[in-house]
C-alpha cells in the first residue's frame, strides 16, 4: 500500500501525459516480469487453456480499462468526486466474488468494507461536482471501479493456478498495448520526454506497479480478492500522508477524518475476515495458498 499510494505523488511531480505515465508504467514494469516469465516457463512449463489464456488477456484489458477511464473522469468531474466513486470497487468485488468465486462475506465483514467505502466518501464528500459535464466524468469514474472489481476477480482464480510472473507479464503486456492504441488513437505523444520524467517513469514501474500492484498479484493467490480489495481503499490515506510529508500539502480535515474512517473498517473487516476463516465455511472461504510462486 506504501508503494501504491505513491503513484499520486509521481504523477503530481511529473507534466507527461496521465495516459503516458500509464503506458510507460507498465511497459517498463513488462522489462522486468518478461525474462522472470520465460526463466520460470523453462522449469514450470504452463498448462494453460484457451479459456484461461483469454481471462488472462482480459484481466490486462480490465486494467487498461480502469486506467483509462478513470484518468479521462479527472478531465470532466473533481478529483474528489472521481477517488470517490473508484473507491464504490469492494462493492463490486465482493459482489463477483460471490457471483463468479462463490465465496460469502459475513455480516460483520461487510460492515467493516462498507464502513471503509464510506470513509472514502466522505474524503470525496466535499468536492462533488455538479452540472455541465460531470455527470459524464462520474459515470467514467463508476466504469473504473467495475474494471478494477473485474480485473481482481479474474485474477483470484488465474493466480492460484498460474505464476505470478506468467501472470503479471501477460496482464501487463495486453494491459500496456491497450494503453498504447487509446495514445495513438487520442494522438497523445509517447515521444520525447525528459531525462527527468523518465526517471519518473521508471519511478512508477519500480513501486506503484512492480511493488505495489504485483504484490497485490501475489496476495490474489493466498487470499480471497475482497480482502486486496478493501486493503485498497488506503491509498488514499496513504496518498495525502506522503504529500504531506514530501510535497508539504496538509490534508484538509475530511481527508483526515475519512481517512480514520478507512482504516477503522479496513481493520474491522480483516479481522473479521481471519475469524471468519478460522470458523470454517462460514463466511469468506479462505483460498489455498498456491504452490506456483
Amino acid at each position: 500500500m506504501l508503494a501504491v499510494s505513491g503513484s499520486a505523488i509521481f504523477i503530481r511531480l511529473s507534466t507527461a501525459p496521465a495516459l503516458v505515465l500509464m503506458v510507460y508504467r507498465l511497459l517498463l514494469a513488462e522489462v522486468v516480469l518478461l525474462p522472470a516469465a520465460v526463466l520460470g516457463a523453462r522449469t514450470h512449463r504452463p498448462r494453460a487453456s484457451g479459456r484461461e489464456l483469454g481471462l488472462a488477456c482480459l484481466a490486462g484489458v480490465f486494467l487498461a480499462l480502469h486506467f483509462v477511464s478513470w484518468i479521462t473522469s479527472l478531465e470532466y468531474t473533481t478529483v474528489a468526486s472521481s477517488v470517490a466513486l473508484v473507491s464504490i470497487q469492494p462493492v463490486f468485488v465482493l459482489a463477483g466474488s460471490w457471483f463468479f468465486l462463490g465465496q460469502r462475506t459475513s455480516g460483520r465483514a461487510l460492515a467493516g468494507a462498507l464502513l471503509a467505502v464510506a470513509g472514502a466518501g466522505v474524503i470525496g464528500a466535499g468536492d462533488f461536482a455538479l452540472g455541465g459535464m460531470a455527470w459524464y466524468g462520474d459515470i467514467l469514474a463508476l466504469t473504473g471501479a467495475v474494471m478494477i472489481a473485474g480485473y481482481l476477480i479474474i485474477g483470484a482464480g488465474l493466480r492460484r493456478r498460474w505464476s505470478l510472473w506468467l501472470y503479471t507479464s501477460l496482464v501487463y503486456g495486453v494491459a500496456a498495448l491497450v494503453g498504447v492504441t487509446t495514445c495513438l488513437l487520442r494522438r497523445v505523444p509517447l515521444a520525447p520526454y525528459p531525462a527527468r520524467e523518465w526517471l519518473l517513469f521508471v519511478a512508477l514501474a519500480v513501486f506503484p506497479t512492480l511493488m505495489g500492484h504485483t504484490v497485490f498479484n501475489w496476495a490474489l493467490g493466498r487470499v480471497p480478492p475482497a480482502v486486496v480489495s478493501v486493503s485498497i481503499l488506503g491509498e488514499p490515506v496513504g496518498a495525502a500522508l506522503l504529500a504531506w510529508m514530501i510535497l508539504g500539502e496538509m490534508p484538509p480535515p475530511a481527508t483526515l477524518a475519512g481517512g480514520l474512517v478507512v482504516l477503522a473498517g479496513t481493520g474491522w473487516f480483516l479481522q473479521n475476515q481471519v475469524r471468519d476463516a478460522d470458523q470454517g465455511p462460514v463466511g469468506i472461504r479462505q483460498l489455498p495458498a498456491n504452490k506456483v510462486q
